[in-house]
């Protein structure tokens, strides 16, 4: 895993370099100082997790043959069970590291969303729909 961890990229705002690094990324995009739809790197698979990109926007990064999905649009992320079973395995064996910035319960989903919305969210924002 160590080798797939540091031949990732991740593109976020200068003010989040410090916690990307803590996941172990080492190329890191800055989005405040450059487009990184001109990087001239090509990849395999470029995943929008924030749902603010397009297909087109993110052609030239792909190589031939690579994939673009987003948790947004027309492209979106579809999982099936034996993605989910390999995620799970990754997190049982510390090979993966799902980070929660917040959790809110079910009757603060305007606020949840508000803060998601905000761009200040560092991981993932979960809605608690359970005690």
């Amino acid at each position: 895993m160590s080798s797939f961890r540091n031949n990732r990229s991740l593109v976020c705002r200068s003010d989040n370099a410090d916690f990307v690094r803590t996941l172990g990324i080492q190329n890191i995009i800055y989005n405040d100082r450059e487009d990184f739809t001109k990087c001239k790197k090509r990849f395999d698979i470029v995943f929008d997790a924030a749902g603010v990109t397009s297909k087109k926007q993110c052609l030239s990064l792909l190589k031939r043959g690579g994939v673009f999905k987003t948790v947004g649009g027309l492209a979106y992320a579809a999982e099936k069970t034996e993605q989910l079973e390999l995620l799970k395995e990754l997190f049982e064996t510390k090979n993966y590291n799902a980070v929660v910035d917040k959790i809110f319960p079910t009757d603060e989903v305007v606020e949840a969303h508000t803060y998601f919305e905000s761009g200040k969210k560092k991981g993932n924002v979960v809605l608690k729909i359970k005690e």
